[in-house]
């Protein structure tokens, strides 16, 4: 991955506080650098974090107010005076270089079961084929790994604070874990290796409560009975057998549990002191029931909150520990559901995580999304944090629906609005076709400009949640989709806003102009021909003619670039009642 040109800017602010900042500088028209930077204040010896800003820079030899921020730009230098810092701010201005490099765009989780599932032979190159190796020359800058950890602290990893998730039976007969232990061949330090030697980063990941064991079948059975802590332990879960919670489900550990969250922070301080990655990663949305009280119905108390943030603290400062006896930074990725409010319904205090800089990467949503992407980035960028939302399967239930969201031009609509929100990047998760174009172009949104795409209202619906804390209250955007209808009664208006992130202008200066459809799916609809449709305050006219879909061609110049507005309503003569399926915007450039 290529590494950024980072330059150093002290500035005073009229109040005389004193801030040093990292920046990425582009020149100007005019000759002068513009640049984003991450301010951080300069108190005494410490070095902190604050918020981001936009300057303009003048030569060094310039002198330059700039009146609406009452700052003056006195010093642009490469790098601070090291001999008056502190090792540990040394190391976090470094970590900050790392971070905020702008060519990692594009986060892979490969999901991490293929020493079990999909490894024929105990060889490096067997454990590599499958998902490594066609990474290679892909836009792929970062990997994420988690060595099955499916069902809490199994591991496939040659872990000594862990379990090793080595048996045989059942449909785990291919698992190669222990036979590459017992070889003396540790695959992940290969991985590691294959990902630096190929330009990418390598982070080691953990679900950090997963409850696969609960699902059932042979599967479920199966994974509770190897579990040798939670079938030694049951009074760590948040429930017992046969009988689940209020919400998430029984086999779930309890954070409230000193013990739980030592286990966490002993895996990933074994994983930093045993290998040579570039980060950790944990993923709070496998799955989201940390806490007993929750699972039970019951608000969480501050103190609660806390037990999380402290173990959050405590796993920062080793990797800033571990980091500097290397003399590497060791980055911190989370992945949370997108909604702080929701965050602390379930235990995760992620607004307090993020003004204590315990996180450099925010990779929102899952299975399950609340918000628009711009929320998401107006949080992390807060804060300083980078951030990717995660680009995850639909899983809408409905096999057609969702067959249509999981398509390349799906895909790319979605990615088209991650970077229109002003994301870092984006993260991909559970994704297995390596022929697909988004591992060519997916890092760069001037290499699919030009090709279709489907714009849904929805691509989630109401999401896939695992019976976790309830949280349809939670969502703010559209949900419309086979399995959640959109209702439409005479003399009731509907409004769904959705972000297009179309890119009209530059497809125009590069000669292409697509066709665009509006369509709407419809059931119950006796008369289609008497429904208003209105989009982005134009009342639309002459629907084309297709059966149980009201569809309508529209103008390029009818898209906004961002949120778009539909407005929907029965005529005084149409039905009494009938219900919308889906909501599409398409875009034709072939």
């Amino acid at each position: 991955m290529k590494k950024a040109c980072v330059r150093m800017v002290l500035i005073i602010l009229a109040s005389g506080v004193l801030f040093l900042a990292s920046c990425t500088g582009n020149e100007n028209q005019t000759g002068e650098e513009t640049t984003t930077i991450t301010k951080a204040e300069v108190t005494g010896q410490t070095l902190e974090t604050t918020q981001e800003t936009t300057v303009t820079l003048k030569p060094v030899t310039e002198q330059t107010e700039k009146k609406e921020t009452q700052s003056t730009v006195i010093a642009v230098t490469t790098k601070p005076d090291f001999s008056k810092m502190t090792d540990l701010e040394k190391y976090r201005w470094e970590r900050e270089q790392l971070k905020n490099d702008p060519e990692r765009k594009f986060l892979y989780d490969n999901d991490g079961n293929e020493i079990v599932y999909n490894t024929n032979e105990v060889t490096v190159e067997s454990a590599l084929e499958t998902r490594f190796y066609p990474l290679k020359g892909s836009a792929v800058d970062t990997v994420f790994y988690t060595p099955w950890s499916s069902g809490f602290h199994m591991y496939t990893h040659d872990t000594k604070v862990g379990q090793i998730f080595d048996t045989t039976e059942s449909n785990f007969s291919n698992n190669k874990a222990r036979a590459f232990i017992d070889a003396g061949i540790d695959y992940f330090d290969a991985m590691v290796k294959y990902c630096h030697g190929n330009g990418m980063e390598i982070f080691f990941g953990m679900r950090m409560n997963d409850t696969h064991d609960n699902q059932g079948g042979w599967y479920g059975e199966l994974m509770l009975k190897v579990n040798k802590f939670k079938m030694d332990h049951p009074e760590l879960l948040v429930g017992e057998a046969g009988k689940n919670p209020i919400y998430g489900t029984w086999t779930s550990v309890d954070f409230t549990h000193k013990i739980i969250r030592d286990m966490v922070y002993s895996i990933f301080e074994e994983a930093c002191q045993n290998y040579d990655i570039d980060g950790i990663h944990l993923d709070f949305f496998r799955h989201p029931c940390f806490f007993k009280d929750a699972a039970n119905g019951n608000p969480l108390k501050q103190e609660t909150l806390d037990l999380m943030t402290d173990m959050m603290r405590q796993i920062r400062e080793m990797t800033e520990r571990e980091g500097m006896k290397r003399k590497k930074p060791i980055l911190v990725s989370v992945r949370v559901p997108d909604s702080v409010e929701f965050c602390r319904a379930i235990g995760l205090d992620l607004e307090q995580w993020l003004s204590e800089d315990l996180v450099d990467f925010l990779c929102t949503s899952g299975y399950t999304q609340m918000n628009d992407w711009e929320y998401s980035v107006e949080l992390g960028h807060k804060y300083g944090a980078r951030v990717y939302p995660s680009i995850d399967e639909t899983r809408v239930r409905d096999d057609n629906a969702n067959k249509s969201r999981m398509s390349v031009e799906s895909y790319y609509a979605r990615l088209s609005n991650v970077w229109d929100a002003g994301a870092d990047g984006f993260l991909l998760f559970n994704f297995y076709n390596y022929s697909s174009p988004i591992f060519k172009t997916g890092n760069d949104p001037e290499k699919f400009l030009n090709f279709n795409k489907h714009y849904f209202a929805s691509y989630r619906g109401v999401g896939y949640f695992s019976r976790t804390w309830p949280h349809l209250d939670f969502i703010n955007i559209p949900t419309v989709n086979p399995y959640d209808k959109l209702e439409l009664k005479k003399g009731q208006l509907e409004e769904v806003v959705f972000r297009i992130g179309e890119n009209l202008e530059k497809a125009k200066e590069k000669g292409k102009t697509p066709t665009v459809y509006l369509r709407l799916s419809l059931e119950q609809a006796k008369k289609k021909d008497k429904i208003i449709v209105e989009f982005n305050d134009k009342i639309l006219e002459r629907p084309l003619t297709i059966p149980s879909i009201l569809a309508y061609k529209l103008e390029p110049t009818d898209i906004r670039k961002g949120l778009n507005t539909l407005k929907l309503m029965i005529h005084p003569e149409g039905d009494e009642v009938l219900f919308i399926t889906d909501i599409v915007v398409d875009f034709y450039y072939n």
